[in-house]
């Protein structure tokens, strides 16, 4: 009885040593991937972070990129801006050699009013009987605004003659134009002479 039991007992035992000695050979591969699991564990956030690593990289070259594009833009519009104020300043510039000129001519302009040539037309009458030497000699005291009103009434002939003898005269004094370049001036006001009585008609 008691051989009985410790047979039994003994089987019981082989048994499960058996049993034990196979689960442990089923579930030995799990065992294996389980003592590598913890190494996987670790490679895989080193492959997450060198993937964010690369994005990193790339979103830094392109903001670098478009730094510098601005930086180029920037540029090119401060150049745009300098050659704007140097051409407005040009602008300027002109503008006020036009008005300058405008004035000139303003200033060049003689008017012989309506009001004016009765008693105009009756001196120059009285120059014109003159010799052109004599009436060069009283003339050339007027301004040039009076020797155009007076040369305006007169004969073609006669004007001529005395702006030639005019163009001819030496002035005594330094300060005042030669007589060459007054004749030329007169010469030129009676170019741009403004006739208030022929203004009307044609208007």
């Amino acid at each position: 009885m008691n051989k009985s039991v410790i047979i039994l007992a003994a089987l019981a035992c082989l048994i499960g040593i058996g049993a034990a000695v196979g689960t442990l050979v089923m579930r030995w591969g799990q065992l294996i991937a389980l003592k590598n699991a913890p190494e996987k564990e670790l490679e895989a956030p080193m492959n997450d972070w060198n993937f964010w690593t690369l994005e990193m990289s790339v979103l830094s070259e392109e903001l670098r990129k478009e730094r510098d594009a601005i930086g180029k833009k920037k540029a090119e519009l401060d150049t745009l801006e300098k050659r704007l104020q140097a051409e407005k300043a040009e602008l300027l510039r002109v503008r006020q050699q036009i008005e300058d000129i405008r004035d000139e001519i303003q200033n060049s302009v003689v008017t012989l009013l309506e009001s004016e040539k009765p008693n105009l037309k009756s001196l120059s009458r009285s120059y014109s009987a003159m010799k052109p030497a004599e009436a060069v000699e009283i003339l050339q005291n007027l301004n040039d605004e009076m020797i155009v009103k007076l040369l305006s009434l007169m004969k073609p002939n006669v004007t001529a003659a005395i702006l030639a003898q005019l163009s001819s005269a030496n002035n005594a004094d330094p300060s005042k134009p030669k007589g060459s370049e007054r004749a030329a001036r007169i010469t030129e006001k009676l170019r741009l002479l403004k006739d208030q009585d022929k203004k009307e008609k044609q208007e």
